[in-house]
């Protein structure tokens, strides 16, 4: 299995937006996953020989919210985020930046709905190859 490192950019809504450049030709499937995201099936693809660039997937969100990097997107996750929650602002720190899913600097009620939007059932796993 190989990986590869993406460059990304985040949105107020914790959605990354990124291209992944110079891969070796051939065929893939595509896995993606983010510091505290859960895994998502991009698809395959083939790149060509002359190819340098593929597919953008700005429009395909990675759901935030798995802080521990199970791909599982449960209460060890909401509860690690409200350990270090501990006022309605927190700044950000770098043992804590993990948490700070809207990027602006702060711990604060945005970051935690941002989670809570995608725990939908008790367990929300990311997806496997």
């Amino acid at each position: 299995q190989l990986t590869f490192e993406v460059e990304v950019v985040s949105d107020s809504l914790a959605i990354y937006t990124g291209k992944i450049y110079n891969l070796p030709p051939g065929n893939y499937e595509a896995f993606i996953k983010g510091p505290a995201h859960l895994q998502r099936d991009m698809g395959s693809l083939t790149l060509a020989p002359d190819q340098t660039a593929f597919q953008d997937w700005s429009e395909t969100a990675l759901l935030a919210g798995d802080f521990n990097g199970d791909n599982l997107l449960d209460i060890k996750d909401i509860t690690a985020f409200l350990s270090v929650w501990t006022a309605p602002e927190v700044p950000v720190s770098q043992e804590t930046e993990i948490y700070d899913l809207d990027n602006n600097g702060v711990l604060e009620l945005s970051d935690i709905a941002i989670i809570l939007t995608n725990w939908i059932n008790p367990e929300v796993g990311g997806e496997v190859p």
